[in-house]
């Protein structure tokens, strides 16, 4: 029996990616149900607004939350962006502590009572403890974007975030790009870093095209929070010149209102577009649903992504994707899209002209990519996860979770 602890201690609605992550984690262990695997899950109070509808009904579920925490949720729920700019400072006040205070993780008493032998850390800024970790590093984005963070969040990053991966039994990453990245700049031995790529997360929900909504118009789908680096502004320009050139279309941008959001909505004013139907906000998993339903061609600008859960999605659903040509995303696409720079708002006019206007090659690289991503399952990430977990606490994998972890990168 091994017994692995998920530090999946994350608040609802400002961490998206992550979640989506934790809860992928979820549905595949539920799927695969790993034998002589026992999995506590270290959870906020809120969790089952959102991750308890995804948990193996067997698993054991850890509420931690203190004082400090509460507070600190509550501030990043209201200031999103502070969550991150502020956290290098509490690390400072940590850092100052005599050592003697901090030999012991936060949870290493709870995992000693359970007989915990590994814990999963599936972000960046999870729990340090003393037992073996599997750690979770999601990009060095702060590497090849440093206008974009501060000099104590970059710090933060190289010095706590590093010290996680070098102290890790092993790393896991979701691209070969980020494996290369940990290597690189981090100096983690390679042997101790695994690509075991993601998948698209099945929120439980399943909506069509409504048909209320059907019309002569076209609509341009990129849901994302609007931090800098995700590079909305493009798009808008975009979609302004295809409206010159007298298109049809909508451009939807669903997401959290943080980061540049007042920029980029000052942007969708001038260009003219219809700010409500541009500018939805965040939305709830059937709203997005639908969104996507209703979509006709997924756009992502983005200058950085490890990878794309957006991408997946329309690819599950036979959407077509035009993408920016950085970092993990030609590779994702793959022939499922169109890859253009991604900074150019004519390049992108034109690629979204050519999908709009061409029915035909639209459904030729929807099922391109609904063939792409049938590869990427939960379930396959769940068996790998395991045998890692198996080789931290000291046991033998079974032989399919093996075969999983030791399966060629796809990504």
């Amino acid at each position: 029996m091994t017994r692995v602890a998920i530090d999946a201690r994350i608040p609802q609605g400002i961490t998206g990616g992550i979640a989506q992550v934790v809860i992928g984690l979820a549905q595949g262990f539920a799927e695969a149900k790993p034998e002589g695997l026992e999995r506590t899950w270290l959870v906020y109070p809120d969790y089952q607004e959102w991750l308890g509808p995804h948990l193996p009904s067997d698993d054991e579920k850890v509420v931690c939350q203190g004082r400090a925490d509460r507070a600190a949720v509550a501030l990043s729920k209201r200031f999103p962006r502070l969550a991150s700019t502020a956290r290098p400072y509490a690390e400072r006040v940590l850092d100052s502590l005599p050592s003697s205070r901090r030999k012991e993780g936060p949870f290493d008493g709870l995992f000693a009572s359970r007989g915990i032998e590994v814990v999963h850390v599936p972000f960046q800024d999870g729990l340090a403890t003393r037992v073996p970790t599997v750690y979770h590093p999601h990009d060095l984005q702060h590497r090849y974007l440093p206008e974009y963070f501060s000099h104590a969040q970059i710090a933060h990053r190289e010095r706590v975030w590093r010290s996680k991966a070098l102290r890790a039994y092993a790393v896991s990453v979701g691209t070969e790009s980020v494996a290369n990245d940990v290597c690189r700049f981090w100096g983690v031995p390679c042997d101790r870093v695994h690509v075991i790529p993601l998948a698209p997360v099945n929120s439980g929900v399943e909506v069509t095209r409504d048909t209320r909504t059907v019309s002569d118009r076209s609509t341009i789908l990129y849901p994302a929070a609007f931090w800098p680096h995700k590079n909305h502004v493009v798009l808008v320009k975009a979609v302004e010149l295809l409206q010159q050139q007298g298109v049809r279309v909508d451009l939807v941008l669903p997401g959290a209102a943080v980061g540049v959001y007042g920029d980029v909505r000052r942007e969708v004013v001038e260009c003219g577009l219809d700010v409500a139907r541009t500018l939805p906000g965040y939305v709830t998993a059937e709203a997005l649903s639908q969104l996507f339903a209703d979509a006709t061609v997924l756009a992502v600008p983005s200058r950085f992504e490890s990878a794309s859960f957006p991408i997946w999605e329309a690819f599950r659903r036979g959407i077509p994707v035009v993408a920016a040509r950085t970092t993990s995303l030609p590779r994702q696409v793959g022939n499922g899209g169109v890859i253009v720079g991604p900074d150019d708002p004519k390049e992108w006019a034109d690629a979204l002209r050519t999908l709009l206007d061409d029915e035909s090659l639209r459904s030729t690289l929807g099922s391109a990519g609904k063939a792409h991503v049938a590869d990427f399952t939960w379930e396959r990430t769940a068996l790998a996860s395991a045998a890692l977990y198996r080789r931290a606490a000291g046991s033998p994998p079974v032989e399919e979770e093996e075969e999983e972890l030791n399966a060629p990168a796809r990504l």
